[in-house]
């Protein structure tokens, strides 16, 4: 882009025309109208606190080439938000001008941003090329990586992630192979698109088919071949059902370079249905409750742009990143192993919890991110991915939680087991009671069920209706849609709820024969306390006007589940201690390198 020997360009500044619709405000903030266009955007904006924080770095330099007469201003913000113009440089008006501008990451300590604007009297000029540089460090690495993609079924997204990795040239300099690990049916290289995107790989893609083993099965594939294969310093794990903005890897790349020490470099999730939404900006683990969830909110920039979102300006801690995209160093592989074999949920989580007992902190880069289906668009936690929510997040919390028997986790669960059962989604709660019996099992009991396991959900589901949607249609009766089905009841009133809930479930028999239609249809939205109410009763899926739920009372299978669920609690309760101990003492050798090994040549 330009000519600097003894730089390195850390961030590409995107131009407006790279995106199109709602996301183009991720790279020019205000667009170039009235004589000005802000670059002060997702994309665009420098990091500065995690660059000063975390790297070698102690200055930048922006460097742009602009055309028409004007002038450049840049600004800084702090930990809080408040943001400062730091210099303003006059153009020329001259094709092609040069603008340099030198900033010491002084005072980014906890946090702040840098970004600049155009002006001009007329229209904003023109940003033709630009990026933020650094001077190379004295033996500084130059790394490249190994993209590892895994997909099911999702042939379409992933060769449309790979055609836009084609198309970007100055990624792929960072790339020494696109590794795709296809667990599907439908195979990616039966895509009418895969043929273009083959050709225009070359020899940096290679396909991999094996059986399904989950999320933890393709990622552990793309660990173990970077390891053997020994092209490359880092693995990034690549989700396939998104939409990548290929610069974004990039990054990932040269600021691993550029690390004072190893660390997990992750990016983060758009939401594909909201595209100028950020989901999280740092997760974490609540400690207390042994819970996932951000640490750090996201915002909409449409509504919330970069400079006014003050919460985005500290510098945020995050203890593992979602596989969406994620950069692994190759050394933190050798240390810490590959994923264990969970299938899916937690395993990203874990990975991050076990990198930080070696010392290996996650690092969540502002600026690298994919579009990608947020998780309140989801409803895996009433399906057959219920059994790993509950179980994964078990086997985490034995292998890391520092209090005594999970602390609330316990608990937790059988409140959880509760709501499901109100709720009437008998197969959730069963796939969870069953995710408790195989934790008790022993850690002996992963790798069968790695295989095995998705298949005996999915028979599961003949026991209980409630498992399968059925097409969406009116109520039977007049009731409609309930307006009131989000409205969260008075605490007192909650508790009152709950009680007369479980004696009604409990005691009396449903007035209704299971097989009568329902005469009232909830939102998506709906909670336990607006479904429990009824002994029949449609509820939407999210994201889905074609299908709905249809949940019907049953007192047996209330009452076998509260048993169940205080069976199973009371023995992960006394044996916490001595499970603890064998999951501990089994982890290695479940993540190794040579234990994956033997699941794909099985």
């Amino acid at each position: 882009m330009f000519d600097r020997p003894d730089s390195v360009l850390l961030q590409r500044i995107l131009p407006p025309t790279a995106e199109s619709g709602p996301e183009a405000l991720l790279v020019a903030a205000d667009g170039a109208r009235g004589g000005r266009a802000s670059y002060a955007s997702y994309f665009n904006a420098f990091p500065a606190s995690y660059w000063r924080h975390w790297t070698r770095v102690r200055e930048v330099s922006l460097e742009l080439s602009t055309s028409g007469s004007g002038r450049v201003v840049v600004s800084a913000s702090n930990a809080d938000g408040v943001a400062r113009v730091i210099t303003t440089r006059e153009l020329s008006g001259r094709q092609d001008d040069v603008t340099s501008v030198v900033i010491p990451l002084d005072g980014f300590d906890d946090g702040g941003w840098l970004w600049f604007e155009v002006q001009g009297d007329t229209e904003a000029p023109l940003v033709v090329a630009g990026g933020w540089y650094s001077v190379r460090s004295a033996g500084a690495a130059v790394g490249s990586a190994t993209i590892a993609i895994t997909t099911l079924n999702r042939e379409d997204y992933c060769t449309k992630v790979l055609l836009a990795l084609a198309d970007a040239s100055e990624t792929l300099e960072v790339v020494d192979r696109v590794l795709v690990v296809d667990q599907g049916d439908n195979r990616v290289r039966e895509h009418p698109s895969y043929p273009e995107a083959a050709e225009r790989l070359g020899e940096r893609l290679t396909v991999i088919e094996q059986d399904n083993l989950g999320g933890s099965g393709g990622f552990s594939r793309g660990m173990l071949e970077t390891l053997q294969r020994g092209e490359s310093d880092y693995v990034i794990l690549l989700d396939d059902d998104v939409e990548l903005q290929p610069e974004s890897i990039r990054r990932l790349v040269v600021f691993a370079d550029h690390l004072r020490a190893p660390a997990i470099v992750g990016g983060h999730m758009l939401d594909l249905n909201a595209k100028t939404t950020l989901h999280a900006f740092a997760e974490s683990i609540d400690k207390r409750r042994f819970m996932w969830g951000a640490s750090v909110p996201g915002t909409d920039f449409a509504v919330d742009p970069l400079p006014s979102a003050a919460h985005l300006h500290r510098r945020a801690e995050a203890d593992y990143n979602g596989w969406w995209m994620c950069l692994i160093p190759v050394s933190v592989l050798r240390m810490t192993g590959l994923s264990l074999p969970l299938f899916i949920k937690w395993d990203d989580a874990e990975f991050g919890l076990r990198a930080a007992a070696a010392g290996v902190p996650t690092v969540t880069l502002p600026g690298a991110a994919v579009w990608h289906v947020s998780w309140v668009d989801k409803t895996d936690s009433v399906d057959w991915q219920a059994f790993y929510h509950a179980r994964n997040r078990l086997i985490a919390a034995l292998l890391h939680h520092g209090a005594p028997r999970g602390g609330t986790l316990l608990v937790e669960n059988l409140l959880l087991d509760v709501k499901y059962l109100l709720s009437m989604q008998y197969y959730a709660a069963a796939a969870r009671f069953a995710a408790y019996r195989s934790v008790l099992a022993g850690p002996g009991a992963l790798d069968d069920d790695l295989a095995s396991r998705r298949a005996l959900l999915r028979q599961m589901t003949a026991r209980y209706p409630d498992a399968v949607p059925i097409p969406s249609g009116p109520a039977a009766g007049d009731g409609g849609e309930s307006s009131n089905a989000t409205a969260t009841p008075h605490p007192l009133a909650l508790l009152r709820i709950l009680i007369g809930s479980m004696i009604r479930n409990a005691m009396v028999p449903a007035r209704l024969a299971s097989a009568a239609p329902p005469r009232v249809r909830l939102s998506a939205a709906a909670r336990w306390w607006a479904i429990t109410g009824y002994d029949s009763v449609l509820v939407s899926r999210p994201n889905d006007a074609h299908s709905a739920f249809w949940y019907r009372r049953d007192r047996r299978l209330f009452r076998s589940g509260i048993r169940e669920s205080l069976r199973c609690g009371i023995a992960l309760l006394t044996g916490w201690q001595g499970l603890s101990g064998k999951y501990k003492g089994a982890a290695d050798e479940l993540r190794s390198p040579e234990a994956w090994n033997r699941r794909f040549t099985a």
